[in-house]
């Protein structure tokens, strides 16, 4: 069984720079009911990585799982 993240207390989730500076943070407990979140997509762009930070929660374990919230969070 998997417990969604409103039952883990104080859970987050962050995303750093090869600094160490924060690019994106999750408060998941805030995420309620939900099991998983699509943290961010990384795109290739004219020789450079495009980092966006997209924090979309969806529900299920695995990716396969999730594969319709992952393609309709990245498409937006």
């Amino acid at each position: 069984m998997v417990s969604p993240f409103n039952d883990v207390e104080n859970a987050f989730c962050r995303v750093v720079d090869q600094t160490g500076k924060e690019l994106a943070r999750y408060k998941l407990t805030e995420q309620g009911s939900h099991t998983g979140i699509v943290i961010s997509s990384l795109r290739r762009n004219n020789g450079n990585w495009d980092f966006t930070a997209l924090g979309h929660a969806c529900r299920g374990r695995t990716i396969d799982d999730m594969h319709s919230d992952i393609v309709s969070a990245v498409i937006r």
